[in-house]
């Protein structure tokens, strides 16, 4: 299920209590770190287009157990298929969560 909005996520989360979340960290109206922070019982690995050792730190205080990189295309603003894969770096695990 993909939700784009943080309010909707996180009554999503409250009211189908799921074990994992695949969570972005920019969404319109309530971003994924405040959603972390108001459903702190949940698991959650970070999707996130922002290669910066603040948002992955931030995310691991908060709980996160891992955090995914993409990598948006130039020509959108956005990556419709998800997390790079490619051989040439392009993104995938950048941080380790605990266990």
């Amino acid at each position: 299920m993909r939700i784009y909005n943080g309010i909707i996520a996180e009554e999503l989360i409250r009211k189908y209590q799921p074990d994992l979340v695949f969570l972005d960290i920019q969404m319109p109206m309530k971003n994924g770190f405040e959603v972390m922070r108001d459903q702190p019982d949940t698991k959650y690995i970070i999707v996130t287009a922002f290669d910066t050792f603040d948002y992955a730190q931030r995310a691991l205080r908060l709980g996160a157990m891992d955090i995914l990189l993409y990598r948006r295309h130039a020509h959108s603003g956005r990556n419709p298929g998800g997390a790079d894969r490619s051989p040439s770096g392009g993104g995938g695990r950048i941080a380790p969560g605990r266990r």
